[in-house]
């Protein structure tokens, strides 16, 4: 029949291929060279930046703001190959770290895996594409529920009087889609109307947990593992068993059977909710999709202040000892001594260059100021002493560690030599700066708080 309507029509037998809407569209598995548009912008808005000039901070909020909306749109619709999230990854790592579009590894001072963690777990809370292209398509399945568009119609044509836990054959598309379905029912709630798009098994339409796991040797011997809820109580519990069951199992029928009977059907649509009995939505999924750790103790210090971003991020490599101090760079190869070039004694870590130096100590002793610690890695241990006010000490300390880090930046690329005046002079001259940060009353309560530390340190010094 093919071939006598290309005879009769004269024309070829070619792939349906096609772009519609942005999106991809074919009968068949879409191919990595389907996605390369989607690369192609990436690489667009990378080309059009002054990538050298910008700083790590203004990197970030171009991610966040810019590169991990690119890929966004398709991934509502579709799951993206794993190396196609791969490749966008590299680029947003490699324009993080260097400002490049590629980079080494040996140029990343932190695991991309822990990049992508949330700040309060020790990341820099850059999303993870590949987490958030499964909670869009979760919240794609959760509105299919009550979705009238003509792609869920026919999905739920497909499946009448059946769940979409059971496995059909409607596509590739749909099979990788399908394959959420299990992270769905788990990540969700289910508020009865007429129970048609409602698993009687698996989903959590009563209680905290699903029948298949509060009755497990009842559902063993169900004949039909994707009966809806509707089916079930239109035709009865007993119609859908084995003859057959084990006393446990007729224990746990009876439990079933009286909630079956106490369950009136209403004639609205089932409503997928969250377990907070709220309204879904991407980033809830996104939420409940990450592998969650203990929070960082450090996670206070570093964000929950007002210092501008290239602080907040400057101190968040530092709790990590992972500046590009002459020890890290020595351990990768790069130079060929890990000494500080300040005291040309000890290796140069961030707790040396910042804490335990002698200029650093000299320093902390010139402004009356002890941080109480001993390493980089605590600095959620420090507190506020006289004469520093309590508000806004963060903002304080972590303008401090900046200004000893950019000192050692002077003697190493411009070749000064140590003086506590010059970089007292700086604190003055970016205290004033960084302060505007904060609200009128605050300001002027601090800024001259802290310029007489700077001030009454340079009047001792001499």
């Amino acid at each position: 029949m093919e071939e006598s309507m290309i005879q009769v029509l004269g024309c070829k037998k070619e792939p349906l291929l096609m772009n519609y809407l942005g999106l991809p569209l074919s009968c068949n598995k879409l191919g990595l060279a389907d996605w390369a548009p989607t690369i192609a912008r990436v690489d667009k808005y990378l080309s059009g930046w002054e990538l050298s000039l910008l700083s790590y901070s203004e990197r970030i909020t171009l991610i966040n703001a810019v590169l991990n909306a690119v890929p966004i749109y398709s991934m509502c619709a579709y799951i993206l190959p794993a190396s196609i999230i791969h490749a966008i990854d590299k680029k947003r790592r490699a324009f993080l770290w260097t400002g490049e579009d590629k980079c080494s590894g040996a140029k990343c001072l932190v695991a991309w895996e822990q990049v992508c963690k949330p700040k309060q777990e020790g990341g820099l809370g850059i999303r993870c594409l590949r987490t958030q292209n499964k909670a869009l398509i979760l919240k794609k399945l959760c509105d299919l529920t009550n979705d009238t568009s003509p792609w869920a119609s026919w999905i739920w044509q497909e499946y009448e009087n059946d769940t979409i836990n059971n496995r059909k054959s409607l596509g590739h598309h749909w099979r990788q889609i399908q394959s959420l379905v299990h992270n769905l029912q788990l990540l969700t709630k289910v508020s009865v109307g007429n129970g048609k798009r409602t698993s009687f098994r698996e989903d959590k339409w009563i209680g905290d947990q699903p029948l298949s796991e509060k009755f497990p040797a009842l559902f063993s011997h169900v004949t039909q593992t994707t009966t809806t809820l509707h089916t079930m109580h239109t035709e009865g519990l007993q119609a859908n068993l084995l003859h057959r069951l084990t006393r446990q199992a007729v224990v746990e029928q009876q439990s079933a059977q009286h909630i079956l009977g106490e369950l009136q059907l209403q004639g609205t649509d089932d409503v997928r909710i969250t377990e907070e009995r709220k309204i879904t939505s991407s980033k809830y999924f996104y939420n409940k999709l990450l592998t969650h750790q203990e929070n960082c103790k450090n996670f206070a210090f570093t964000w929950q202040n007002k210092a501008p971003l290239k602080g907040q991020f400057f101190t968040w490599l530092a709790t990590k000892d992972r500046l590009p101090t002459k020890y890290n760079l020595h351990y990768k190869n790069i130079v060929p001594t890990p000494n500080c070039d300040l005291c040309n004694h000890q290796q140069e870590t961030a707790t040396h260059i910042l804490l335990t130096c002698p200029f650093a100590v000299a320093f902390w002793r010139a402004i009356q100021i002890n941080p109480g610690i001993t390493s980089t890695t605590n600095l959620y241990r420090i507190r506020p002493y006289a004469p520093l006010p309590a508000q806004h000490y963060q903002v304080f300390f972590i303008l401090c560690f900046w200004l000893l880090w950019n000192h050692r930046h002077e003697i190493v690329f411009t070749n000064e030599q140590p003086s506590l005046h010059r970089i007292l002079r700086a604190a003055i001259s970016n205290c004033t700066l960084w302060i505007q940060r904060l609200n009128q009353s605050d300001i002027a309560a601090l800024e001259p708080a802290w310029r007489g530390i700077f001030n009454s340190a340079i009047t001792r010094l001499g």
